[in-house]
């Protein structure tokens, strides 16, 4: 990172002034009146736009840190609610589950309790059968002896 005593550009209309700061070099320069041309020759002008490009160039590589740095921040939270969605959904799995197999246990259980009905059904319609067809033939032997 660049700190602020580092990396820092200033300029001033009013004096007509401009400082460029870059590590411990200090370019201090004033501008004349009518030229607005700094007062210093052509070296210290290269060296001073040279650090200001360095400048802007280690800026820019900053900001893209930062918003490398937000990315991964909000794609942590994104796993983090996933994870959290992912674990309310085991939970509600496991009473599925557990919903499921107490449903197929109460499905045996009627299967077999209906199965002990019509047994007991069945054994009941065939006493009651008998029991008309025994009617029947009393009857009809009674309607033969009185005719």
């Amino acid at each position: 990172m660049i700190s602020k005593r580092s990396a820092a550009f200033l300029n001033r209309t009013k004096d007509k002034e401009y400082f460029i700061s870059y590590s411990n070099f200090h370019f201090f320069c004033s501008l004349e009146e009518g030229r607005g041309e700094p007062n210093i020759d052509d070296s210290e002008s290269a060296v001073m736009l040279q650090k200001a490009d360095e400048v802007e160039h280690l800026k820019r590589r900053q900001d893209s840190v930062r918003n490398i740095q937000k990315a991964l921040e909000e794609t942590m939270g994104i796993f983090t609610r996933i994870s959290s969605v992912v674990q309310m959904h085991d939970v509600m799995i496991e009473r599925i589950d557990k919903n499921v197999e107490d449903s197929v246990h109460n499905v045996q259980k009627g299967k077999k309790n209906l199965l002990k009905y019509y047994k007991n059904m069945t054994s009941s319609r065939r006493w009651i059968i008998s029991v008309f067809f025994f009617l029947v033939f009393f009857m009809a032997i009674y309607i033969i002896l009185i005719m």
